[in-house]
């Protein structure tokens, strides 16, 4: 998702840099230098036309260590829409994948550089605390985290799955960092028997998926296009629950979501302490008298979640959030998103 808002930001800002006659300049610039610190300079010399006139505005030198300088710095300038083409323009000038064709002597990634320094200015602005680079990807293969599946043998769905937890996305100082900045926010309001607070985080949503795409198994061929933006912090307290029912579905643009993801800043040591997610079976006897199976059944099923795990389940499994015991309970709510079209 935020490759495709960099991508929009790029076409929406720099279409006259990223123009024909831009590019030609730039090839032929690059064409007619020879050696890695001259090719430097001549970039630089490049950069240098095309930015200052949009620095010096601010009071910055007219050099390139002016446009630098503006760069490492916070102000004004920063919500100026041509100052973030700006930005956009030095990335788009040092990513070849984003040019006509590669050009020699770049052997960066800028892109993923890019897209990781957007991410902190957004977080930055948000008040949120940055999370790290992702624990596990699959372009390296290394095992950090697994997808677990949970079985839940009365369950007919169709979905990607039925249920699953994916442990350890978040290590012990993220899950306490996010906890703080959620019991800090105050727009906090009582629905379905538990306190929400809805937010838009498409950074968060972003670093969370890259952490448990490879994850996610696909639908109909497809795989999932990540996790929904529009998230909420739910807390739960005592005497909070939220009574068995199914999730809705929500839709993001040519997105629709099939799955529910809960990321747990709170654990659930032991069932019988509640604060967990508990499937509901459709013959549990507790349910049937009390609209609700608050101290657990042998037909139920509890999540075997812990802090900093994710759980996935499909929406249409009914299902209910229970009552902690023993202390608050505080998750991040969110969707994972496949295509519309094919599902």
């Amino acid at each position: 998702m935020i490759l495709e808002l960099l991508l929009k930001l790029m076409d929406e800002s720099m279409i006259e840099y990223c123009s024909a006659s831009f590019q030609e300049e730039l090839h032929e610039l690059w064409a007619k230098t020879v050696g890695a610190a001259a090719k430097q300079a001549a970039r630089q010399e490049l950069l240098v036309k095309y930015l200052c006139p949009l620095v010096t505005r601010y009071g910055f030198d007219p050099t390139w260590d002016g446009v630098v300088q503006s760069q490492q710095s916070a102000g004004p300038w920063v919500a100026d829409e041509e100052v973030i083409a700006k930005y956009k323009l030095q990335k788009w000038l040092l990513d070849p994948g984003l040019q006509a064709r590669k050009l020699p002597g770049m052997h960066e990634k800028p892109l993923h550089t890019a897209i990781r320094e957007l991410c902190e200015e957004i977080e930055r602005k948000s008040g949120r605390p940055s999370l790290a680079a992702p624990l596990c990807s699959a372009r390296h293969g290394t095992p950090a985290i697994q997808l677990k599946e949970v079985p839940v043998p009365w369950a007919r769905v169709f979905a990607p799955l039925v249920c699953a937890v994916i442990p350890g996305v978040l290590s012990s100082e993220e899950v306490q960092a996010l906890k703080s900045w959620g019991m800090s926010r105050r727009d906090w309001s009582l629905a379905n028997g538990h306190f929400i607070s809805q937010f838009e985080d498409g950074v968060l949503a972003y670093k969370l998926w890259s952490r448990v795409c490879h994850l996610v198994p696909s639908f109909k061929g497809l795989g999932a296009v990540g996790l929904n933006q529009h998230m909420r912090f739910l807390k739960y307290g005592k005497g909070h629950y939220f009574a068995p029912h199914q999730d809705g579905e929500n839709r993001h643009g040519p997105a629709r979501s099939l799955l529910s993801a809960l990321v747990y800043l709170s654990g659930m040591d032991r069932s019988e302490n509640g604060g967990g997610t508990r499937f509901i079976s459709p013959e549990c006897p507790e349910v049937a008298t009390f609209g609700r199976c608050d101290r657990g059944c042998d037909r139920c099923v509890d999540a075997p979640v812990t802090a900093g795990s994710m759980l996935l389940f499909a929406q249409s499994v009914i299902h209910a959030g229970t009552e902690p015991k023993a202390s608050e309970k505080f998750v991040i709510r969110t969707d994972v998103m496949y295509p519309l079209a094919q599902t």
